[in-house]
């Protein structure tokens, strides 16, 4: 799983709910013509976005995923999404040691499951979403 983190970026909350990151370094510039919002790329050409079509826009941080993949079919975690507890159900009859990321790539939680007790205390993280680590598993889960 490659996690890129904390590359300023200026992300487009779409009306239609999708969202669109612009990382800045692949900017020239930003203007405005009439209704649109044209992004002057560096090497691409221009791409002119509708306002009609912005919700909002945010300059700032972005973090994106590249991929997370699942090989173990017994993996299962819910509720999804959560605001106490999340239970971890591995397959996995030894004790896991399960790690928990925040989207920017920082450790948030560590803990040692044992296949008794599959149930995650969550309560102290603040509300967004997260990756939880297993062996050389990822699973996407979202804190309310």
């Amino acid at each position: 799983m490659n996690v890129h983190a904390q590359s300023n970026a200026l992300m487009l909350k779409k009306t239609d709910g999708t969202d669109q990151s612009v990382a800045f370094t692949k900017l020239k510039k930003i203007t405005f013509s009439g209704a649109n919002l044209v992004l002057n790329y560096q090497t691409d050409p221009n791409e002119s976005v509708s306002l009609a079509s912005i919700r909002k826009m945010i300059f700032g941080t972005y973090t994106a995923v590249d991929q997370i993949t699942i090989d173990n079919k017994d993996l299962f975690i819910y509720p999804n999404p959560s605001t106490d507890f999340i239970h971890v159900k591995t397959g996995i009859i030894a004790k896991s040691k399960i790690a928990i990321y925040s989207l920017s790539g920082i450790l948030v939680m560590s803990v040692t499951l044992s296949p008794s007790d599959d149930k995650i205390d969550v309560r102290g993280l603040q509300t967004g979403m997260y990756i939880l680590k297993l062996e050389n598993q990822a699973f996407k889960f979202t804190k309310l």
